[in-house]
């Protein structure tokens, strides 16, 4: 039995179709195993999206409170902590945590009476405007919210009192002198006497003036840095406590992180867990195919010690049973791979190189049983002593 090595696959062929039945078993085992990976790579694949999209999408929110966490409205917080919170105050780094920050100011107008002005810097800083409290704003051409991020002498008014005024008007507090105003829209609904400012507005002869505040919130600026971030807010507000001290100049800030906390603690367990499974299946299919291929190769070595005898090298004999091996490997890890895909509707690279790094241990362990064939004592097997 001198074979060629190109007869060696015409031999492998013949030796599987005798065990047929057993290496279908081995190949639907490695078709479970592919198709696992399959499945447990893309789920993990699809919680580390998930993961990633939260923390970019989610708007965690910091209210602005009294010390004991008990009154978010009528603050009458000095203006100096929203600057810190804006930038404007130069010497503090608040603003890098903070964003998308609202605020409103409140003012008790001497002209026109009866009215008063309502600083904001934007229109969700003023729950008056929202459409959900029936307001419904009109910016003249030109102009958008934009104007009340700035400092610049613009308002909204009431859609009745704007009839009656034209583009500009005066208006006056108690203490200062009097600043014109140009009307650059309308407010139907709103507060009824509001007129609504720039919170950062000059007053005529004011080099910084600073005014209370009603209220104010702001956004985590990025999630990713949620602890640096809180760490921070910490050094100008408090921890909101029942025994905080209401002094005035001390503030809380809540912040609101309960549930997008509880969302990341689930997924990142979900994480873990698929991170584990993962290895496990790997290892589960190293030893599927060390223990099968003994299995297979243990029955059969006398009839490898006779193709020994009758002349056939080690490395053939390897080589007829690896390639049994990569035969079931290619068969069951492509079976594996079409029902992970078919299972998932589509497969990454990752996936795929996970799908194949499946058939590689397996193939490893079998070529770690099949290299037990090349140490068969041809001699004590023949005599019926069957060692290896």
């Amino acid at each position: 039995m001198n074979a060629g090595w190109f007869s060696l696959p015409l031999i492998t062929l013949r030796a599987m179709w005798r065990r047929k039945w057993s290496n279908l078993a081995i190949a639907l085992m490695l078709l479970l195993g592919v198709a696992s990976a399959i499945i447990l790579q893309q789920l993990t694949i699809r919680q580390q999206t998930a993961r990633s999209q939260m923390i970019q999408t989610t708007d965690i929110r910091c209210i602005v409170t009294d010390a004991n966490g008990m009154n978010s409205e009528n603050l009458r917080m000095l203006s100096s902590f929203v600057d810190k919170l804006t930038g404007r105050d130069e010497g503090c780094t608040l603003w890098e945590y903070a964003d998308r920050v609202q605020a409103l100011s409140v003012t008790p107008l001497t002209t026109p009476e009866n009215h008063e002005l309502r600083r904001i810097l934007n229109f969700a800083s003023d729950e008056t405007l929202s459409p959900l409290s029936g307001a419904e704003i009109t910016l003249y051409d030109g102009w958008t919210e934009a104007a009340f991020s700035t400092d610049r002498a613009v308002c909204l008014l009431p859609e009745g009192m704007a009839k009656d005024i034209g583009v500009t008007m005066t208006v006056r507090q108690e203490g200062l002198g009097p600043l014109e105003l140009t009307v650059i829209g309308t407010v139907a609904g709103g507060s009824g006497n509001g007129i609504y400012c720039p919170f950062y507005i000059k007053w005529p002869g004011s080099v910084h003036q600073v005014f209370s505040v009603e209220r104010c919130s702001f956004s985590i600026r990025d999630n990713e840095r949620l602890k640096e971030s809180k760490a921070a807010f910490f050094e100008t507000f408090v921890q909101p406590s029942v025994t905080g001290k209401n002094d005035g100049m001390t503030y809380g800030v809540l912040i609101q992180d309960e549930a997008y906390l509880q969302t990341l603690e689930k997924i990142d367990k979900n994480l873990s867990l698929l991170r584990l499974l993962l290895p496990l299946l790997l290892l589960l299919c190293f030893c599927i195919g060390a223990f099968t291929s003994y299995l297979s190769t243990k029955g059969r070595m006398r009839e490898f010690a006779v193709m020994r005898c009758l002349g056939m090298s080690p490395a053939k004999v390897f080589t007829i049973v690896f390639e049994e091996f990569i035969v079931i490997a290619i068969c069951g890890g492509a079976a594996g791979f079409l029902c992970g895909y078919l299972a998932e509707g589509s497969v990454s690279i990752a996936t795929a190189a996970c799908a194949l790094g499946i058939v590689g241990v397996y193939l490893t362990g079998a070529a770690i049983a099949a290299l037990r064939v090349c140490r068969v004592n041809v001699m004590k097997l023949m005599k019926g002593e069957n060692e290896a």
